[in-house]
């Protein structure tokens, strides 16, 4: 089964592929890896992994001043990580909510960051809520379920919620 180094390349690796195939998808497709860091890292090499994955998201696209996705991934990864405990590592539904909260929350702080006077009711709505529960709803079904029927139904590393990150 995938788990551990190999779940986080093949998540990167898909969320890459998925960025290249489908560039106008308004969905954030690489909150999956900074996830899985999480549950195998500590807070500070998680942080230093989604400011990377962060830096690598402002450079591919053009829509927004350069780092604002960095600095939006280097403020939601601390409020995260420390909720990690309240959700079961081996839970079927464990990625897909996270990665929801992690997309709705940095959805909200590059809407702040960016232009905090084009907030609108129609725009938290998409941005906030529709959008990150889509998030969800791909990595359910394209990562989680697959993982879970093909595999078994441990999605993490073994004692990865019990042991200590190196």
């Amino acid at each position: 089964m995938l788990r551990g180094k190999r779940l986080f390349q093949f998540s990167l690796l898909f969320s890459l592929l998925l960025l290249v195939t489908a560039p106008s998808l308004p969905l954030h497709l690489w909150v999956l890896p900074i996830i899985l860091t999480f549950y195998s890292q500590t807070l500070i090499r998680s942080l230093w992994i989604s400011i990377a994955i962060g830096l690598l998201m402002d450079l591919l696209g053009s829509h927004d001043p350069l780092g604002i996705f960095t600095l939006a991934t280097a403020a939601t990864t601390p409020l995260l990580y420390r909720n990690k405990r309240h959700f079961f590592e081996d839970s079927l539904t464990t990625l897909p909510i996270l990665s929801a909260l992690y997309s709705s929350i940095f959805s909200l702080f590059v809407l702040l960051l960016s232009n905090p006077y084009r907030i609108g009711w129609k725009l938290l709505a998409t941005d906030i809520f529709l959008l990150p529960l889509a998030d969800g709803a791909l990595i359910f079904t394209s990562i989680t379920l697959p993982l879970f029927f093909f595999k078994g139904s441990r999605l993490l590393p073994h004692n990865a919620a019990t042991q200590r990150p190196k």
